[in-house]
């Protein structure tokens, strides 16, 4: 019987090679252990303060951080800031901290924004103000980038329990669920606690307008630059990382996004689309004339009677040299024909900016839409819509496409 020679000499090779694993010092292969990296140094400061009479708002940031931060101005409201202070020591190539180099490494700011209809001794679940965008969360790496918002779950209560002119008194039972790309251990904070008034902040930053940060930075275009485009066309930002993609943050707490140039658009955004999921379904119409019309209606498509909700206003497209943006500024917003809602909707921002992409001819909406009340962007993948002018005749209600049609009471064009 013949022997393939091929066979005999692989053969021959997996048995030396096993002997030397076996046998021979220096010669195995083992999955390596991960490095010691020593005990955790960290340590933790928590501030609070009182802000009377004021307003939680949101503040732009781009180029550098699309989701803006937080901020106050004068208003009605009254907003409890808490900052946790987090420091902690570099270390060695052992593991072992290098003495002198503790120092704070992040600052942490939840905003609780409380409503002044609420009465003192009134318990609020933390859950439910959320939900209506009265809690806040940013972080500031203490890098000189300043404050970024960044997503996490705040679950508990809150108990204004006394207001007084220089201190109140809050029951707190409170847990911080940090998310990414700012990720930091969950935390805690339950008790009664006496807090300064502080109306013009410590922790707590008052809202400067756009128009001011770039004054005060005196930004001045460089060469070839054209100063009219560079103060009114948005920039590319970096944007979250989906989970699970394998990006991570790095040390400034931002993601590194690789981007492509955007090819010229061919595409248009003028006509109806329609974008479903199992709890909302959405409808976007954009008209020739620079105007929207944009609805979301909820239910179970069989049972409910919620009215859709609809936000009206102008619609431009905005381009960087490497994104094309939808830039949508809110003007009216009801639920179906009733009365406006669109403090409820677009409170401190009435602008909503959408990354605008192309698979085809369907564009691919992504950013955050505040009647989504979504904790994170959505991306809306587009189909044509095929639905009645909105301009004319409401979306069914509760997503019940059998409901009789109803007549636009309120049309915006």
């Amino acid at each position: 019987m013949m022997t393939n020679p091929h066979v005999v000499s692989r053969t021959l090779t997996m048995a030396l090679l096993a002997a030397c694993l076996l046998t021979m010092t220096g010669c195995f292969i083992l999955p390596m252990e991960p490095k010691d990296k020593g005990l955790a140094t960290d340590q933790y400061k928590v501030e609070m303060e009182f802000l009377p009479q004021a307003q939680m708002v949101k503040e732009e940031t781009t180029p550098h951080w699309d989701l803006g931060r937080r901020a106050f101005k004068p208003g009605e409201d009254r907003i409890i800031v808490i900052g946790r202070t987090t420091s902690y020591a570099d270390k060695d190539e052992d593991g072992k901290p290098i003495d002198g180099t503790m120092r704070p490494r992040k600052l942490e700011r939840v905003w609780i924004n409380i409503r002044p209809d609420i009465p003192l001794g009134k318990a609020q679940k933390l859950e439910d103000l959320e939900t209506v965008f009265l809690i806040g969360y940013d972080v500031n790496n203490l890098d000189e980038k300043g404050f970024f918002n960044g997503p996490a779950l705040t679950k508990g209560f809150v108990n204004l329990i006394e207001e007084g002119p220089d201190k109140v008194v809050v029951i707190l039972d409170m847990e911080v669920r940090p998310n990414r790309p700012f990720q930091a251990e969950n935390w805690f904070l339950q008790g009664q606690f006496t807090i300064d008034v502080v109306p013009d902040g410590r922790i707590a930053t008052k809202a400067v307008s756009r128009d001011v940060q770039v004054a005060e930075h005196q930004l001045t275009p460089g060469p070839g630059a054209n100063p009219a485009a560079d103060l009114t066309t948005p920039v590319v930002a970096p944007t979250l990382p989906v989970a699970g993609n394998g990006d991570a943050p790095d040390s400034s707490g931002t993601t590194e996004v690789k981007t492509e140039p955007a090819p010229v658009a061919t595409n248009s955004l003028v006509g109806s689309w329609a974008y479903n999921t199992p709890g909302m379904d959405y409808r976007f119409q954009f008209g020739a004339n620079g105007k929207f019309i944009f609805s979301g209606t909820r239910g179970d498509g069989v049972r409910d009677a919620f009215d859709p909700a609809m936000c009206y206003g102008t619609w431009e497209i905005k381009r960087s040299r490497t994104t094309e943006w939808l830039v949508m500024l809110v003007d009216q917003a009801y639920f179906g024909n009733g009365p406006s809602v669109l403090n409820d909707f677009h409170r401190d921002d009435k602008s909503i900016m959408l990354k605008v992409e192309w698979n085809g001819s369907r564009p691919i909406l992504t950013g955050d839409v505040p009647m989504a009340r979504a904790k994170q962007p959505i991306r809306y993948l587009l189909e044509p819509g095929g639905y009645p002018d909105m301009n004319k005749v409401l979306p069914p209600f509760g997503r019940n496409r059998n409901a009789p049609a109803v007549e636009n009471k309120k049309p915006y064009w």
